[in-house]
C-alpha cells in the first residue's frame, strides 16, 4: 500500500463515449463484424453525406418558391431521419449502449450520438492510421 500517493487510474483501454452523462467504450468489433456493419451503413450513410456535401451555396431572397420547396423536400427526405439512423447504427455497433437504449434515449442528445458515432467511424475506418503506418502524414484523431 502506498501512502500519501495517489495512484493515477488506468487510461480506458478504449475509446469512450459519453451519452446523457454516462460513459460508455466504444469496443472495437472483430473484422468480419466490422466488415458486415460497414455494408449496412454504406449506402444510407453515402446519400445522407453527399445530399450535405453537395448542397449549392443558394442566395435565399432571389430563388423561386418553387425551387426551393424543391431543395428543402430532397434534403428533408434524406437527412430528415438521419440522427434516427445514427443511433440505430450505434446500437448495432455497441452492445453496451444499446442495453441501455432506454436510459440513452431519455437522457442523451443527438450532438453526443454523432459524437459516438464518430468514435465508431474512426474505429471501422482507420484510414488516418494506415496513412501514418505507411510512412504518410500523420494525421490527428482527436
Amino acid at each position: 500500500m502506498t501512502q500519501g500517493r495517489t495512484v493515477p487510474a488506468a487510461a480506458p483501454k478504449y475509446p469512450q463515449a459519453t451519452l446523457g452523462g454516462q460513459q460508455y467504450d466504444i469496443q472495437p468489433m472483430p473484422i468480419a463484424k466490422a466488415r458486415a456493419w460497414r455494408t449496412q451503413v454504406k449506402a444510407p450513410l453515402e446519400l445522407i453525406v453527399t445530399t450535405v456535401a453537395n448542397l449549392p451555396e443558394l442566395d435565399l431572397q432571389n430563388l423561386e418558391i418553387s425551387a426551393l420547396t424543391g431543395l428543402i423536400q430532397h434534403v428533408f427526405a434524406t437527412v430528415a431521419d438521419a440522427p434516427d439512423l445514427i443511433l440505430t447504427w450505434l446500437y448495432a455497433y455497441a452492445p453496451n449502449i444499446a442495453a441501455d437504449r432506454e436510459r440513452v434515449e431519455a437522457e442523451a442528445y443527438d450532438a453526443e450520438v454523432a459524437e459516438a458515432f464518430a468514435l465508431i467511424v474512426k474505429q471501422v475506418y482507420p484510414l488516418g492510421r494506415l496513412v501514418s503506418a505507411l510512412g504518410g502524414k500523420t494525421f490527428m484523431t482527436s
